[in-house]
């Protein structure tokens, strides 16, 4: 090997070792600070690439079971509400049975009806509160829910939906239809026979309506305005109106629709006519279509008969509408548990994944470690040798 001061082979060659060792330290102490074996595309492009693509996956998972715990928190608290108002119902049921007893007074069904009121009310009450997040599944005008429930990769979103349920005591749930059968309006036929043929206990309320009611007819298919009407609430409680060849006939507000017989014809210089401005004569029959009556649990008064005889059933009603609700909520709360579940064990199963392509193995770091710092110093006396080559030269000119 020749000597010379210009240039020191053996420096150059310590140098590039120590550089080389200084980098793999390096690296080695990024992977101990980030737990990472591939941190950036330059370590290791492809695994990078598909890391990357997976944390995208779980990004996506978190997003959704942050839309199932949103869909799962307003679902429990309408569940919650439901059976809250299920049990106010068995109690409002009871009070309706109470109601019935024949044997009560003026005063106490009264207060039994006043009880039966605030029950209803807090039903209400209830049904205002169930609210999260803005969402009230059990309002009049209810809300619905649509949880996300995976995001595809071609952008295409599958849910889980839910339409809310009126559960207000005035609402559709809350409402028994009775159903009635055709109507037959002859000579003779009473307000009482209308009512009880319209799906409505006639003989209770007959006596409340104090009088009969006949109405007919003329053979030409007039309507004769007479005196000697009934009175009061009879002449209120049925009305007839006239036009072309049908009529309609209101009973406690519901409407029926009649034809005419061919030989008749209404009049039409009638517009509405009430009992009371008729009598009773023979005259042509008038046969109505079949229809029913409504009634809501909120407009049910203990006080009267009529009421009082349909309130155990108009509640029963209410009561499994309300428990029908609570079988669908129930139902699809659980369907967003188990999704719930699997999100979470999908999530777990991808970290796994993603932890095998780029996580350091901390033990074998450990030990690359110490074997750089090793050869980092041997690296270090290397070079300091091959510096000290050059003074070799000087001793040749002594």
């Amino acid at each position: 090997m020749a000597f010379s001061v210009n240039t020191n082979t053996g420096a150059f060659v310590a140098l590039q070792n120590l550089s080389t060792t200084n980098r793999s330290l390096a690296e080695v102490q990024n992977r101990v600070n980030t737990g990472l074996r591939v941190s950036s595309a330059k370590d290791d492009s492809s695994s990078y690439s598909i890391a990357q693509g997976l944390r995208g996956d779980v990004a996506g998972l978190s997003a959704v079971q942050t839309s199932l715990n949103r869909a799962k928190s307003s679902l429990d608290v309408a569940v919650q509400a439901g059976e809250s108002i299920s049990d106010l119902l068995n109690r409002a049921r009871e009070i309706a049975v109470a109601a019935s007893d024949s044997g009560l007074d003026t005063s106490s069904r009264t207060a039994l009806n006043n009880d039966f009121k605030s029950i209803i009310s807090q039903v209400d009450s209830v049904v205002s509160q169930a609210e999260f997040n803005g969402t009230n599944l059990i309002k009049a005008s209810p809300d619905s829910i649509s949880a996300i429930t995976a995001v595809k990769q071609n952008s295409t979103v599958d849910r889980i939906s839910l339409s809310g349920v009126d559960l207000t005591t005035g609402g559709s749930k809350a409402t028994t239809v009775k159903a009635a059968g055709a109507i037959t309006v002859a000579a003779s036929t009473s307000l009482a026979d209308l009512v009880g043929a319209g799906g409505v206990d006639g003989a209770a309320i007959a006596t409340e309506l104090d009088g009969l009611a006949n109405v007919t007819l003329n053979d030409d298919g007039t309507l004769t305005a007479v005196t000697g009407a009934t009175s009061g609430a009879a002449a209120g409680g049925v009305t007839f109106t006239t036009g072309s060849t049908t009529l309609s006939i209101t009973v406690g507000g519901k409407q029926f629709d009649a034809t005419l017989p061919a030989n008749g014809a209404a009049s039409t210089t009638y517009s509405s006519l009430k009992l009371s401005d008729f009598k009773s004569t023979t005259g042509t029959t008038v046969t109505t279509t079949g229809g029913g009556f409504s009634r809501t649990i909120k407009s049910l008064d203990l006080t009267k008969q009529v009421d009082r005889a349909s309130a155990a059933a108009v509640v029963d009603n209410f009561k499994a509408n309300v428990n029908a609700t609570l079988a669908t909520f129930g139902s699809t709360s659980r369907q967003i548990d188990i999704q719930q579940q699997f999100a979470t064990k999908l999530t777990d199963s991808i970290n796994s994944g993603i932890g095998n392509l780029v996580d350091a193995d901390l033990a074998k770091e450990s030990a690359r470690l110490q074997a750089l710092q090793v050869k980092q110093q041997l690296g270090l006396q290397a070079l300091s040798i091959a510096n000290q080559a050059p003074q070799s030269v000087v001793s040749l000119f002594r």
